[in-house]
């Protein structure tokens, strides 16, 4: 996307050799340079998003230059630049935007990721990150990044389903002390930076020409929810800024749960803009959770307490899984997502039983029982309700698989993390 990109001014670049769009991804999973990007498809207003995680030398490499930005994120989407990060004025004004604070992180006592400074100047920034447990599948794309600073230990995933918008959760072990935290999120729009903000209630919107970011928080006694307007810029000596989401708690352990929804606006050939889902803070007990609704689907997502076992939502669902997703098309349960869990009921019928934590993205079409699992590589089983039906076809990592069946559920023994 040739506005936010100048490959050639740091790459060797043929002009003669015409485009291809890549055979892989279009999600791209980068552990070693600490990076995931979620992406929906190749084309430039594709929905994308950056998530960091730097370690090793592609961290300190970055000596003055480096921001903290650890679990960080951009979001790009319909062409227009939605989440952004904080850039790059020059190297007099550098030090006004690279704060861990001028990035989407969570920030403890008024703090981000470390900023290391030698004689008086920016010398290095941030701790060392790392990006965990990557998947792709047709019910949507998942990944982790764990980090360390200010004393406590944080866990952010996102989950990108449908390959439409994104669910972020933040696990915070800060050890049993109560301390103060701020979850920040930075939108491109507020401010001098061209484009809107507004926010009712829960649901903050950053509107541009082309798409706008609508962000849904859930209802929580404990989160205190602001704004402030902060720095950024894109260009050389540019200095703009923008409204930034604040939603504050304090407490120990904390957990934050969001939603993230990228929007493209009318085009020139267009009478009517894309669907606008509704948001609600669903009835839970154990955890968090929140119902995005679009005409004949509806979503629900949830997040388990840091002292919880389990969460049970409406009597409807429940599962022990840390972060999990459900889609129900025109009521019927087509897809899921679980995270470190071992049991998903829905209305009363177990889609998913593991004698270990694992994580599934699974998507159910029609007679189909499809997707992603990871479980230990010394083996688990996991139990899959058959419905009345008979198995055709098993297969896990492209090798047949048997099951044992007993009262309509079928058990298979796996290993590792493959596509079932």
């Amino acid at each position: 996307v040739r506005q936010f990109s100048e490959m050639d001014a740091i790459a060797f670049y043929d002009d003669r050799i015409p485009s291809t769009q890549p055979t892989h991804g279009p999600s791209v999973w980068m552990p070693g340079a600490g990076d995931t990007v979620f992406r929906n498809d190749w084309s430039p207003d594709a929905t994308y998003m950056l998530l960091r995680g730097e370690h090793g030398v592609t961290r300190s490499a970055g000596l003055a230059h480096e921001h903290p930005d650890e679990t960080s994120f951009i979001i790009y989407a319909g062409g227009e630049m939605l989440a952004l990060d904080a850039g790059y004025i020059n190297y007099t004004n550098h030090d006004k935007v690279n704060e861990g604070r001028n990035h989407n992180v969570v920030l403890i006592d008024g703090e981000g990721p470390p900023r290391y400074t030698q004689f008086g100047k920016t010398a290095g920034g941030g701790n060392d990150a790392y990006i965990r447990d990557f998947f792709s599948s047709e019910m949507g794309d998942y990944a982790e990044v764990d980090a360390s600073y200010q004393g406590v230990e944080l866990k952010r995933r996102v989950l990108f389903p449908d390959h439409t918008y994104f669910i972020i959760s933040d696990e915070i072990d800060s050890k049993g002390a109560t301390r103060s935290f701020e979850w920040r999120l930075h939108g491109n729009g507020g401010g001098n930076s061209g484009g809107t903000y507004s926010r009712d209630g829960n649901v903050a919107k950053w509107k541009r020409n082309k798409a706008e970011l609508i962000a849904y928080i859930p209802q929580q006694p404990a989160y205190r929810i602001s704004e402030q307007d902060t720095i950024h810029s894109f260009d050389y000596l540019e200095e703009q800024t923008h409204t930034t989401l604040r939603v504050h708690q304090e407490t120990e352990n904390p957990r934050y749960l969001s939603v993230l929804y990228p929007r493209r606006l009318i085009s020139c050939c267009e009478t009517s803009n894309p669907e606008m889902p509704s948001f609600k803070t669903a009835e839970a007990s154990g955890g968090t959770a929140i119902i995005i609704d679009l005409k004949d689907k509806k979503d629900i997502t949830w997040l388990r307490d840091s002292n919880e076992k389990f969460v049970s939502i409406s009597n409807t669902l429940e599962s022990d899984a840390a972060l999990g997703y459900t889609r129900q098309l025109n009521k019927l349960l087509s897809g899921f997502s679980i995270q470190e869990g071992s049991y998903l009921i829905f209305n009363q019928i177990t889609f998913l039983q593991s004698n270990f934590p694992v994580d599934a993205g699974i998507s159910l079409e029609d007679t189909l029982y499809a997707g992603f699992i990871r479980g230990p590589e010394s083996g688990y089983t996991v139990k899959i309700p058959l419905q009345n039906r008979l198995i055709e076809r098993a297969v896990f990592a492209e090798n047949p698989i048997e099951a044992v069946i007993e009262n309509d559920y079928a058990t298979f023994a796996l290993k590792g993390a493959a596509q079932l």
